[in-house]
């Protein structure tokens, strides 16, 4: 079953003190949101959040979360669109970039992380 059926989705949201956040649009209009939360290089918490998602972006940002929690960096950056794309059914047709914006937003908030502790 998909994380976007499962009420509450524990994923959707803004994070209050996260460690590192991305935002981007993608090419059809679609925002994402990631909010990290990094403690001794695990992940601890993850939320996405979207204001202008389709529900297969809500979709692939749930996935994202769901595989990336709790894991050590470095194995939670494995985590790819394909991967992503063949587990979650949902994401047929028109809804595979989304699988991408997801990703790529969850990469962007960890290398702004890394980058920060490389300069401190």
């Amino acid at each position: 079953m998909s994380l976007l059926l499962s009420k509450p989705n524990p994923f959707f949201g803004r994070m209050l003190n996260p460690t590192a956040t991305a935002k981007i649009v993608g090419p059809c209009g679609d925002d994402m949101e990631f909010f990290v939360l990094i403690k001794d290089n695990i992940i601890w918490d993850v939320t996405y959040y979207t204001e202008k998602g389709c529900s297969h972006t809500r979709v692939a940002g749930a996935a994202v979360c769901s595989k990336v929690k709790c894991k050590e960096i470095f194995d939670a950056l494995e985590v790819n669109a394909g991967t992503i794309i063949k587990e979650e059914g949902r994401l047929l047709g028109d809804g595979k970039h989304c699988a991408i914006l997801a990703v790529t937003t969850f990469y962007r908030a960890v290398a702004l992380f890394l980058l920060k502790i490389e300069k401190n």
